[in-house]
This record gives structure tokens, sequence and C-alpha cells, in this order.
């Protein structure tokens, strides 16, 4: 799977979610508010944060602190946000959309009010690196 780095990569667009699954540490399913009574669920795989797949050593820890995290940093009826991420040239492998690994968004989740990362989060917590292992 190729990822995104910081440098190849300028914020997009800031949108409120709330989370409908917890695929992994990495990748939450979410119901986006896209404005105007408009919503659509994406999968979303967190910018900077590579956690071990579940089946893997550590999976299992890193789902469940992610749906630890999310319990804990939702607003008062259940949002948090996201800030999606637009590449730059060369940052995507050909064929992927724009702002897309596979089917999936790349995006920083936060807290609603606090702006308090889960990425960042899971890699101070020992659960995710920073870049791809």
């Amino acid at each position: 799977m190729m990822g995104i780095r910081a440098t190849t990569a300028m914020p997009a667009r800031e949108y409120p979610a709330r989370v409908s699954d917890v695929i992994d540490g990495d990748t939450v399913r979410m119901l986006v508010d896209l404005g105007g009574k408009t919503y659509a669920e994406w999968d979303i795989r967190l910018k900077d944060a590579w956690c071990p797949e579940r089946s893997q050593p550590g999976g299992f820890e890193a789902t469940s602190f992610t749906r630890e995290w999310i319990t804990a940093h939702v607003d008062h009826a259940g949002w948090l946000r996201i800030r999606t991420y637009k590449a730059t040239a060369g940052a995507w492998k050909p064929g992927d959309a724009e702002r897309r690994t596979f089917v999936r968004y790349v995006a920083d989740v936060l807290d609603f009010w606090t702006g308090a990362s889960l990425a960042d989060a899971l890699v101070m917590a020992g659960h995710a690196t920073v870049t791809e292992p």
C-alpha cells in the first residue's frame, strides 16, 4: 500500500464526521457531513500512522485503542472532525483517485473541539509508526 507523507500533501477540506465502524487501528468508516444535508460514508485511512493489521501481533490492541480514543473524543452528539488531504504531483501511485488510497480517503481524524489527533495518539501510545513498516 502506498502512503502519503506530510511533505507531499496539502490539507484539502475539513468535515464533521461520525464513526460508523472501526476497520482496524488506522482505518475507520465514517459518515461525513458534506454540507447542505448531504452525507457520504467514507473509509478513512489515517495520515501518518501505520498500525499492524488485525491479524498481526499488536493489531487487536491498536484497533481497541482506536475505538477507545474515538469514544473519549467525540462531542456530545457523536461528531469528530476529519481533515482530508490533496496530493501534490508524484504523491500517489498511478490509478489512485485524488485523496484516496485504494478506496479509502487519507485524512486526519480529530477531536471535534480540541483538534487532538488520533494518529498522534496511536503513535505516542506505541500502537503505530509514522512511516510504513
